[in-house]
């Protein structure tokens, strides 16, 4: 059983709310069932009982009540307990509230800011993802950059020891890329560079950048640089060494010295004035012509110091017109005045000078030559002196002459001219036999502007001008020297045509010789290291043979004397006199032999007989030799005695006709030869024949002339402006010319 109690909650806070309480009761005792109906007279007594217990039941539920009451009282104070306690509850639980909620704002700003460092973080990721591809593509451009450059470079560290380096220096130095680490003075290499460790430390130390211009074994040039390895901080972490293949540089250096002097050679043989300067316009090298023509010396004229050589009245405008001419690099064409040193006179001199371009396009100086006028000078004071004069003198001059009028149209510009006068040269020179009264546009329709231009600016100020004219189509040069006469009319322009085609051809053709002599030049060149190369194998032949001797004869013929001497000190006590007697003689066989051997020797390397000025006596002897030494009979024939003042030129002959002899022992298969001297116009004539097998000479070959001794003796004759003529044919003999333009003494009659 439950006493269920609810009315309103009492609490203000809590209005609309119902409080319901359950109180537990004791179950009630169970009732019997009725018994039976009583007897009758049994139910007084029955309803008597009956009162008395109900008063006990109501007397119970009274207790009861009561304490219910008391129950009910301790179950409002305990709930009124219990609301204190959860208000006190609730308003701690209304602190932790506000202080989670302040935490949790704290814990959102915590949040936001990781949220912007985590974002910062990011992009400073995304820069330094960025800058590792920038670094790899920088060291990919740096690798192929040292590798496209294809200079061999080195780099140490501050130990000198091996950091990195290009696959050229593998050209170089004997390195691998194990040798990484490894110290500098380790490694071997191929220069003649003994001085790369100490400049190495040398830079490290002074921080000053060493080059050094050095060739290895193989006869290349390179450029090296040692220079110090700095950091991106600027720290010096090492050095650097660069070794760059400058061999045709260096090759054309060579080449352009040896023009510079074969120029400088060709300037100095020169009759005319010929000079160069640097590019702006001063005088930096030597001309004999200019020196024998003004007298000056070279420290007189170095500079500007030529304009001194000028006469006064030329010097301000020769000076004005050549700087003029150098700050615009346009070529210089003039005349002045130069003092004569020969005659202590001043001579007209036409100037022409040009730039010389540089590969880049720049000036790389200036050459000119003057050329003395003097005398068309002097024709042209003289026509100018007086009308008869001038009347005779342009009739009778042999260079083209003509008087023209300038026309100008009405803006005052030249527009055409008319012939006045004209010379017999002037028309032989052009073919214009009735120029006079005609203008130059109705004779010529298509002549170039630049006529018109020109006289009409000599007519208009009086200026002289010159310029040249003509073409190779025309076969003709002409320089054209445009003047106004004195008192001449208005408009009124004399022209003068010097043909100068001889000039301009020599011109050419001393150009043309020239490139002819460096050729020449460059062939003799080739001519001498041929010949010097020979001369080397020969000189080794010739030691191979002397060697040969000491060997074969010599030491063969010494160690035999020396064992018979040791059989005779180890023999003697035993030994008999016919013993030792044998042992002496063979011994002196054996040094009859040496001593032979030896004086042969001597003789061979320096014949006694070259000491003496003759010839003859020299061949003569030479004779004698060959028939001894190798079976030759050899027959001199000369009408007297060729004398030879000059000692290399009579030791070279000797060696020649030796050779010639030589050739005759070793393949004509015959035991006798002639050897004739004559002389002739062109030199001393020596000719060697013979009766033996001969030989096509159309099969020698400059390569196999060698082997027959030919080529030597060819080449040592060119050399003295000598020749060699053969004449063979197979079973026919032959027959050896060689020419010597050779200086001789009188003739001694025999």
């Amino acid at each position: 059983p439950v006493v269920l109690h609810a009315r309103p909650a009492l609490e203000p806070h809590q209005d609309g709310f119902i409080l319901v309480i359950f109180d537990e009761r004791e179950p009630a005792p169970q009732r019997s069932e009725p018994a039976a109906e009583p007897p009758a007279g049994a139910e007084s007594h029955a309803e008597g009982d009956q009162s008395e217990t109900g008063q006990t039941e109501v007397d119970q539920l009274e207790a009861d009540l009561d304490l219910s009451r008391q129950r009910m009282q301790g179950i409002i104070e305990e709930y009124e307990t219990s609301q204190e306690e959860l208000r006190a509850s609730n308003e701690e639980l209304q602190s932790s509230n506000e202080e989670l909620r302040s935490t949790l704002e704290e814990l959102e700003t915590s949040k936001e800011e990781l949220q912007s460092m985590n974002e910062e973080l990011q992009t400073v990721n995304q820069e330094n993802r960025h800058k590792v591809e920038e670094l790899a593509q920088l060291t990919s451009d740096l690798q192929n950059l040292m590798a496209a450059t294809q200079i061999a470079t080195l780099f140490l560290d501050r130990d000198l020891r091996i950091l990195r380096f290009t696959p050229q220096i593998g050209e170089l130095f004997n390195v691998r890329h194990a040798d990484r680490g490894r110290p500098l003075s380790d490694l071997t290499h191929r220069l003649g560079y003994d001085e790369l460790q100490t400049d190495a430390q040398r830079v490290l130390d002074k921080l000053v950048p060493v080059e050094r211009e050095v060739r290895d074994e193989a006869g290349h040039w390179y450029l090296i640089r040692v220079l110090p390895y700095r950091s991106t901080d600027d720290r010096i972490e090492g050095v650097v060494i660069t070794f760059i293949d400058i061999t045709t540089r260096k090759e054309a250096e060579e080449s352009v010295r040896e023009s510079e002097e074969q120029f400088r050679a060709l300037v100095d043989a020169s009759a005319s004035m010929v000079w160069t300067t640097d590019p702006e316009g001063y005088v930096v090298e030597d001309s004999p012509s200019w020196r024998a023509f003004t007298g000056q010396t070279f420290n007189e004229w170095k500079g500007r110091g030529w304009l001194d050589a000028v006469h006064p009245d030329d010097r301000a405008r020769a000076k004005q017109e050549w700087q003029d001419a150098t700050e615009t690099t346009t070529p210089f064409i003039t005349e002045f005045r130069v003092h004569h040193a020969p005659t202590d006179a001043y001579r007209w001199t036409s100037v022409r000078a040009v730039p010389l371009a540089a590969s880049d396009g720049s000036v790389r100086g200036w050459i000119g030559m003057n050329i003395d006028e003097t005398q068309r000078k002097k024709a042209e004071v003289a026509l100018r002196q007086s009308e008869a004069r001038y009347r005779s003198l342009f009739e009778s001059i042999d260079e083209g002459l003509c008087v023209v009028e300038v026309l100008f149209d009405e803006a005052g510009e030249p527009a055409d001219y008319r012939f006045v006068e004209t010379n017999p040269m002037f028309e032989e020179q052009t073919g214009l036999t009735d120029a006079v009264g005609k203008t130059a546009r109705t004779l010529v329709p298509d002549l170039e502007e630049h006529w018109f231009r020109t006289y009409g600016e000599v007519a208009r100020t009086g200026e002289p001008t010159r310029f040249t004219n003509g073409s190779e189509p025309m076969g003709r040069w002409f320089d054209v020297y445009a003047f106004r006469p004195l008192d001449a009319k208005p408009h009124h322009v004399a022209i003068l045509f010097k043909d100068i085609t001889t000039e301009k051809r020599n011109l050419e053709a001393l150009r043309e010789a020239k490139q002819t002599l460096e050729a020449r030049v460059a062939e003799r060149t080739e001519q001498v290291r041929d010949l010097a190369s020979t001369l080397a194998m020969a000189e080794q032949d010739e030691r191979r043979r002397i060697a040969q001797i000491l060997h074969d004869d010599l030491q063969q013929l010494l160690f035999g004397i020396q064992l018979k001497m040791t059989f005779v000190r180890q023999g003697a006590e035993e030994a008999t006199d016919a013993t030792l007697a044998e042992h002496a003689e063979e011994s002196e066989r054996y040094l009859d032999r040496a001593i032979h051997v030896s004086r042969q020797l001597t003789v061979d390397l320096s014949p006694p007989v070259l000491e003496g000025e003759g010839l003859t006596q020299t061949l003569e002897w030479l004779t004698t030799q060959m028939e001894e030494v190798h079976n030759l009979t050899v027959e001199v024939l000369t009408e007297y005695d060729f004398v030879i003042p000059q000692e290399g030129m009579r030791v070279l002959l000797f060696q020649i006709v030796r050779e010639l002899l030589f050739n005759v022992v070793k393949h004509a298969d015959t035991d006798r030869a002639t050897v004739t001297l004559d002389e002739a116009d062109e030199g001393l004539i020596i000719t060697v024949s013979d009766e033996g097998t001969g030989f096509d000479p159309a099969t020698l070959k400059p390569k196999t002339e060698g082997g027959f001794g030919l080529f030597s003796v060819r080449e040592r004759l060119r050399l003295y402006g000598g020749t060699l003529e053969i004449e063979s044919a197979p079973g026919a003999g032959t027959r050896m010319t060689a020419t010597i333009p050779a200086i001789l003494a009188p003739p001694t009659e025999e």
